[in-house]
Order: C-alpha cells, then sequence, then structure tokens
C-alpha cells in the first residue's frame, strides 16, 4: 500500500505516459518519467518529466491535513527549432508552447480528483525555454500543478475526505 501522496504522483505520471498530443501539425506520443538522480531518456523525444511534489500542510482540524502539493511538470521536445526563416510559414514558438501546455491541461483536468485521492487539481505558472547545450537544441516546456489533498493526521495512506 502506498501513500496518498505516492498515489496522487502514480495517478499523474500514468495519466501523461503514453498520451497523445498534437502540435506542429504532428500527433505525437509522449513518455513521462519521474525525476531521478540521474535522467536517462536515450532519445526518447518528446518527454515529460514529473518533479515532486513538495507537500505544504496547511491546517489541520479533526485529525485530517489540509496540504497542498506542489509539482513541476517540464515537456522536452527536441524537434522544435526557433531558428529564423524567412521563406516558411512555422508556427510561432508561443503559439506551439500554448498547444503542447493546453493539450497536457486538457490530460491532467480529465480527473481533478487523481483517482479520488485529492480533492482538487490547480494548474498555475507556465513557460519554455531553450536548452541548447549539446548538440541539438532542447524546446522545454514547464507547467506547474497545485493539488489540495485532506490527509488523515496520523496515517498519511489514508484520505481524511
Amino acid at each position: 500500500m502506498a501513500s496518498v501522496f505516492a498515489e496522487i504522483t502514480k495517478n499523474i505520471k500514468s495519466t501523461l505516459h503514453g498520451a497523445s498530443i498534437t502540435y506542429g501539425g504532428l500527433v505525437r506520443t509522449i513518455t513521462c518519467e519521474r525525476e531521478r538522480f540521474m535522467n536517462v531518456i536515450n532519445d526518447r523525444f518528446p518527454f515529460i518529466l514529473l518533479s515532486g511534489p513538495i507537500i505544504e500542510p496547511l491546517s489541520r482540524a479533526h485529525l485530517v491535513v489540509h496540504n497542498t502539493l506542489h509539482y513541476l511538470i517540464t515537456f522536452t521536445d527536441n524537434t522544435i527549432s526557433d531558428e529564423y526563416n524567412p521563406d516558411s510559414t512555422v508556427t510561432p514558438i508561443t503559439e506551439t508552447m500554448q498547444d503542447v501546455i493546453a493539450d497536457i491541461v486538457k490530460l491532467l483536468m480529465v480527473d481533478r480528483r487523481r483517482g479520488g485521492y485529492a480533492n482538487n487539481t490547480e494548474y498555475g505558472t507556465t513557460g519554455y525555454y531553450f536548452d541548447d547545450d549539446g548538440d541539438t537544441p532542447l524546446f522545454n516546456i514547464f507547467l506547474q500543478l497545485e493539488i489540495k489533498a485532506f490527509v488523515r493526521d496520523a496515517d498519511p495512506y489514508y484520505t481524511g475526505g
């Protein structure tokens, strides 16, 4: 049996892993991995790195803790380029970013209660950046996720709601 926090994390991962999203005119299947000390991606693009949770207890009442779980979802792809080409009609990076974020949010909001372990799922700050330290530039999109969950004060293996 896993704790409520572990079950919520597993639900997020299983929701995103193997899902298909559309951007740049193509449908792509994404891989979702948990954050590790050494990430071994092995050219499995696009992929999502799931970091967290950071657990913030907000209040305690009647042997129940009201928590906010903070996650960082980072989507990475190596096929998106920001090189300017005046002869092509390329979708602007901001639109591509918004399309990817919209698809990820749509996938996550199908089950806001994370399989019954949470009370609500909300998303926050989003953005993107390029990492061009390697041979191929990597396009990264990030999304902050907040999940509200009631957990029993003395036994975090059970929900408190």
